[in-house]
């Protein structure tokens, strides 16, 4: 899956899922599965293909100029296709982001991810998170490093923690500007203590310190 992924960004955006061999067969399959189950109301997914397409020199097969991305949502109007690029942006990044973690679960590799929660409901991002935590739906280890701002992730109110303790690290900027990196650990946070509040207490550190905000409008 992770073949043409940097191409899909800006381009056509899922061509590697296409590619015709039994891997990515069963590849797509889940990736259907996930697109169901993340109740963006998308029931299946096809390369509208245009092989009579002018080219240039160094497109790849299933470029731009090759393939659209359509997708079907559920409506009572039979075959009713829209072209991915008219979707929303969360789904967008679902396209992006899905098939590399699937990937990762079925190879058992390491994925990396700026900004897990860009544009993804936070219950889907958790989700995602406990699909790495689970031996059963990650038997063969795969490890997933992200960065984020959403401090839901840290948190228990939509059931238990999405992450351990000792897989959480801060980052803060020392008064060079330098970025430094921390554990959560180094805190020695209590079994059962709220990391999410506190994180947004300060407790831990990495928090920026906020002035007024400029007035608008006002004398």
């Amino acid at each position: 899956l992770t073949r043409g992924i940097e191409a899909w960004l800006g381009q056509n955006p899922q061509q590697s899922l296409f590619e015709e061999d039994e891997a990515q067969s069963q590849s797509i399959e889940l990736f259907r599965d996930l697109l169901r189950a993340a109740d963006v109301d998308i029931l299946d997914i096809k390369l509208e293909r245009d092989p009579g397409a002018p080219t240039a020199p160094g497109d790849p097969p299933w470029g731009p100029r090759r393939g659209r991305i359509m997708v079907r949502h559920s409506s009572s109007v039979e075959d009713a296709w829209l072209p991915l690029e008219e979707e929303s942006q969360g789904t967008v990044t679902l396209f992006r982001v899905g098939p590399v973690i699937l990937d990762a679960l079925r190879l058992g590799t390491v994925v990396m991810i700026d900004e897990l929660e860009a544009s993804l409901h936070p219950l889907l991002a958790i989700q995602i998170l406990r699909q790495f935590n689970d031996p059963e739906r990650n038997p063969r280890n795969a490890q997933i490093l992200f960065t984020t701002h959403d401090t839901s992730l840290l948190g228990t109110i939509a059931g238990d923690p999405s992450m351990r303790r000792d897989q959480i690290w801060l980052t803060e900027k020392d008064p060079q500007g330098a970025t430094c990196l921390y554990p959560l650990t180094d805190f020695r946070p209590r079994k059962g203590e709220n990391i999410e509040r506190g994180y947004l207490q300060g407790r831990y550190g990495a928090i920026p310190f906020l002035g007024d905000l400029p007035k608008v409008g006002g004398q």
